[in-house]
């Protein structure tokens, strides 16, 4: 027997005996011997050679004098790999091939193709992600990926959260940038980054220091951040509207002319697609959101209060990755950290995060600096001026980037937050 199949042969009379692929057997001269081919699972019966008469799987064979006949049998189906996809990163979505049925086991998924075929793949984000990159591929554009079947196959495909987390990012290039403020002579800078690491410096105007800058959210939804500002006496409120890095315009915005209110957080709680403002009393603890559309106060919501006015609100982001925006406190006097797990505009639960005991360092912004779709917490050092960012991976801390000192500290970080 041969060929890329298998199957047995059998005689209609006497005995067979099969070392490997070849069998033998012995007739009285004269005889006329029947073999019959039957094929095995996943392989067909092809031909027969060698027979005084062949008619489809039988074979007749007259014993005149010592006979060797073949039986071939081919695969019923063709030579295959299997492709493995593995689905990673910190959002979802969907593989599918553009040939064959991918079987999914969780986030792995396998698939026979052709030897010698090229297989295309396709991933689609899910809502509230992002296809982020392939890896493996043979070659990728884009959302698809092209591998060549020349033997079993691995590739990757890396979803992410989408970028609700990525604050702060003016020059609209998918990186979060990180807000500087003079407090001495009221300058203001942004350093562009990419990732971790500054790229460049766009100077903003200056602003009087009886203004301090409060938040970083587009609420004129052009697709870049605005920067919001509180007169620390006056209580008036204003943004400066933002494109690809240069302010644009001054906008006035509701005021509040009680002092003790100070805008800690903007972000959109309520899910309404606008950013809100988060607002904390120096005097009473008291916490609460305003609801906005665009520019224009809606309605007020109150949150716990908290009296413990040790507890200082540095920042908000989603980090539990449920699509709600939470709330980081700092003590500015035991060091430690919390998150306020939010549902929509109310408190959920609190989850600890690690501490840092010298009360020199403080939040100074928060954003998805490394892309991950996870907020990650920029630290400065009021004294010495050093700057890091702790590269979150939901509230876990997973590693530490080291930015530049600016050792002159009238320099501030002060955003996005």
């Amino acid at each position: 027997m041969n060929g890329t199949g298998a199957g047995t042969v059998t005689p209609m009379s006497g005995t067979i005996k099969w070392n490997g692929l070849t069998g033998a057997a012995t007739y009285t001269t004269g005889t006329s011997v029947v073999l019959t081919a039957a094929a095995g699972a996943g392989s067909t019966f092809s031909s027969w050679s060698g027979c005084d008469n062949a008619s489809g799987s039988q074979c007749t064979v007259a014993m005149t004098a010592a006979r060797s006949v073949t039986a071939t049998f081919s695969s019923s189906t063709p030579n295959t790999a299997i492709l493995t996809v593995t689905k990673t990163g910190t959002g979802t979505g969907t593989v599918t091939a553009s040939s064959g049925t991918i079987s999914w086991s969780g986030n792995t998924g396998t698939a026979a193709i052709t030897l010698g075929s090229s297989a295309v793949l396709t991933a689609a984000a899910s809502s509230g992600s992002t296809f982020s990159s392939w890896s493996g591929c043979d070659s990728s554009s884009g959302s698809q990926c092209t591998v060549a079947m020349s033997s079993a196959k691995s590739v990757t495909a890396k979803f992410t959260l989408s970028s609700t987390n990525i604050r702060g990012d003016f020059l609209g290039n998918g990186n979060a940038d990180i807000l500087w403020r003079n407090t001495y002579n009221g300058g203001n800078l942004i350093w562009t980054m990419l990732s971790t690491t500054p790229t460049s410096i766009l100077g903003l105007p200056g602003a009087d220091v009886s203004w301090e800058i409060v938040g970083t959210a587009d609420f004129t939804s052009n697709g870049y951040p605005a920067i919001l500002w509180r007169h620390k006496s006056l209580g008036f409120n204003a943004i400066w509207t933002t494109k690809s890095g240069a302010v644009t315009n001054a906008i006035s915005f509701p005021s509040c002319s009680d002092t003790t209110w100070k805008i800690v957080g903007t972000g959109d709680f309520d899910g309404d697609g606008y950013p809100d403002i988060l607002w904390r009393n120096s005097v009473t603890g008291n916490v609460a959101i305003w609801l906005m559309k665009g520019i224009a106060y809606k309605s007020a919501i109150a949150l716990p209060t908290v009296s413990d006015l040790s507890w200082q609100i540095v920042g908000t982001g989603d980090f539990n990755g449920d699509g709600n925006l939470d709330i980081v406190w700092r003590n500015n006097v035991t060091g430690d950290n919390v998150v306020w797990l939010m549902l929509g505009v109310t408190f959920s639960s609190a989850q600890s995060l690690p501490s840092v005991s010298d009360t020199s360092w403080r939040i100074a912004a928060i954003s998805d600096f490394n892309g991950d779709g996870y907020p990650d917490i920029v630290w400065s050092n009021s004294y010495t001026g050093a700057s890091w960012i702790w590269l979150m991976n939901g509230t876990a801390y997973s590693s530490a980037a080291q930015l530049p000192t600016v050792s002159e500290t009238t320099w501030q970080i002060v955003g996005p937050r």
